[in-house]
């Protein structure tokens, strides 16, 4: 099962579509320091290794943690423990899926930030699972937020991308506006939204990001930080 606190509370400010190790140990990091987009929850495209892991961290009240290594410039070798992190769930699951589309229906208001880290090849066509999952993503948050429009303040929607990819942000937005013209008829209304309430940021990312050794890839192992980090447009 998917390991959410029952009340979602405090709100899903952020949700990363993703679970590679340079967002892990930049962009989360990073939005946890914030006010806005601080209660965060993770989304492994497939598979169940980051999230089994996160869960058997679980603290008493269901949050969660995990671990990053940093080789600093003295050569020594420090450990940081990144958290609270609200959920971690699998995409590959219906109960994550349906766990998502649960916080999406109670929490479409309150997320403001869409972090994605899917690698380049997640973003090499409109076909890919990983474009599809996040048009998913932001049909629901947009159907969501047209049902309660006329009763709450809706606040900017920014997505956020960690792979190496020059103008990442307008490339996401125009595979997500294909996903769309592909599957639906009336589109309008959606791509309307998307130009007017949604910013597709274009950054640059710069930091060597391993692993960890006999991790299987779930601790990531870094340089220091901010020497190279994360640059947005």
């Amino acid at each position: 099962m998917t390991n959410l606190s029952s009340s979602y509370s405090p709100p899903i400010t952020t949700v990363c579509l993703g679970t590679g190790r340079f967002l892990r140990s930049v962009l989360v990091p990073a939005l946890l320091e914030t006010d806005e987009c601080n209660n965060i929850v993770l989304i492994q495209p497939r598979g169940r290794s980051f999230v089994d892991y996160c869960h058997s961290r679980a603290d008493e009240e269901r949050c969660m943690s995990y671990e990053v290594d940093t080789v600093e410039y003295n050569g020594k070798i420090t450990t940081a423990n990144i958290g609270p992190i609200r959920g971690v769930m699998s995409l590959g699951s219906n109960d994550g899926r349906e766990a998502l589309l649960k916080i999406i229906q109670n929490r479409a208001m309150s997320i403001r930030m869409i972090g994605v880290g899917v690698t380049e090849a997640g973003l090499a066509s409109s076909k890919t699972s990983a474009i599809r999952d996040l048009t998913w993503i932001l049909c629901e948050i947009y159907q969501r937020r047209q049902s309660l429009s006329s009763y709450e303040e809706i606040p900017k929607l920014c997505v956020l991308n960690t792979d190496n990819v020059p103008y990442n942000g307008n490339v996401i937005q125009s595979l997500v506006l294909q996903v769309i013209d592909e599957c639906h008829s009336d589109t309008q209304g959606f791509r309307d939204w998307c130009s007017r309430e949604v910013v597709f940021l274009n950054t640059m990312v710069d930091r060597i990001t391993s692993q960890r050794e006999g991790s299987g890839g779930i601790v990531p192992f870094t340089e220091p930080c901010p020497a190279k980090a994360l640059v947005i447009e």
